[in-house]
């Protein structure tokens, strides 16, 4: 079984009425598939799926909030009604909150999995059963957050956190069954979005990203090339990288790092926007926007993730270390020079007669013919066993 190409494919994308979702839907559009979106804000869905109509693609629409499993059920349903089956899924819809811990009232962080964590599950337990009977792949939207964490994104780090969980729990059991489904975790870097409009703000000032940031464009081409040859994962952003590969070799440096720039770097020093809510419970102003308000560096390519795609991994493995390396040493002097020189060393120790090998054969070859063994449990079967929601707390 081989993938479509992505003119052939139908794409459904969650969360696609701004940011990184609603970029993907128009890149999508804009190579030939056909896309199906879902968000909350019907609106803003109608008139960007009129949007790509208008320009000579095709797309369709359903709203709803990914925190109820009948919506992405509903999505599952029209999109086959619609245009006969589905190639690929993309699980993008999530939320933010800024604040300390003990300051974000349970509610809100509640709230924040249900749509960031919860919707995801409720994406691939929809998208699932449609995806098999074709193949496909099943792309879900992490954040350099499921590999670390910083101040003010306790509860937005654990749900991204428990998404590469799920994912990778996921992939294997998928697998294992010999189903022809591939899985992938893309994993953006700080990227200017509405995100920060969107997100319940805590903090004195307006929530941005620490720089560098990165285009909505990145992670959307990112998303699309997965969508043709799909990876396990992949981090989207050079920074990224940069700040994974400290946090997994100099823990407690890195944390007394991200202590002395993360608390101001993620805020500005304009007072706090009116609307301290904003997208959590209901939908925001933004929508129908690629970018965010970011004032900062933004970069419309990333050449670590443009590598990242391609078969080179082991070398491009040494050279992002190299890159780590000489970051983390312009960043963090005094007691922890010593090792990241040591960690240099390591890296130039490495054999040096390693080969760039051209693949073996395509990504797509590994997704056989597969046949179910028994009746797979349908998605709307299990409605029925989930207990029911507990009420909303209120602080």
């Amino acid at each position: 079984m081989r993938l479509q190409p992505l003119s052939d494919q139908v794409v459904v994308i969650t969360g696609a009425s701004s940011g990184i979702g609603l970029t993907t839907a128009r890149m999508a559009a804009r190579a030939g598939a056909k896309v199906v979106m879902t968000a909350r804000d019907e609106e803003t869905l109608r008139e960007e799926a009129q949007r790509i109509r208008d320009e000579g693609g095709e797309a369709t629409f359903l709203a709803g909030d990914v925190a109820d499993p009948e919506t992405l059920s509903r999505v599952a349903r029209h999109a086959v009604l619609t245009y006969g089956r589905i190639d690929t899924w993309v699980n993008n819809a999530g939320i933010g909150v800024y604040g300390l811990a003990e300051e974000v009232s349970l509610a809100d962080m509640r709230r924040l999995f249900d749509v960031t964590f919860w919707g995801t599950v409720h994406g691939c337990l929809a998208a699932l059963p449609r995806l098999k009977e074709n193949g496909g792949v099943l792309i879900n939207v992490g954040s350099v957050d499921s590999e670390i964490s910083v101040p003010y994104h306790s509860a937005y780090a654990a749900a991204k956190h428990a998404v590469k969980g799920f994912t990778n729990a996921l992939r294997m059991e998928v697998e294992k069954e010999g189903a022809p489904v591939a899985i992938t975790l893309v994993k953006p870097a700080g990227i200017d979005t509405p995100f920060f409009e969107h997100a319940k703000n805590y903090m004195e000032g307006n929530p941005k990203p620490p720089p560098p940031a990165y285009a909505p464009d990145v992670v959307a081409r990112t998303i699309l090339r997965c969508a043709e040859r799909p990876v396990r994962d992949i981090i989207v952003g050079g920074s990224g990288r940069v700040m994974v590969g400290l946090q997994k070799a100099f823990r407690r440096g890195t944390d007394r790092l991200f202590e002395a720039t993360m608390f101001s770097g993620q805020q500005t020093d304009r007072p706090t926007r009116h609307d301290r809510a904003g997208a959590l419970y209901s939908t925001g102003p933004f929508n129908g926007r690629e970018r965010g308000q970011y004032d900062g560096m933004v970069r419309s390519t990333s050449l670590s993730t443009e590598l990242a795609m391609r078969p080179a991994q082991s070398v491009l493995g040494i050279a992002l270390l190299g890159i780590a390396a000489v970051g983390a040493a312009s960043l963090m002097r005094g007691s922890s020079r010593r090792a990241l020189v040591g960690y240099a060393r390591r890296a130039r120790e490495l054999p040096r007669n390693m080969r760039v090998r051209a693949p073996e054969r395509e990504p797509q070859a590994e997704l056989q013919a597969w046949e179910p063994r028994e009746r797979y449990v349908d998605y709307d079967e299990r409605l029925p066993e989930m207990p029911p929601r507990t009420p909303e707390l209120n602080f």
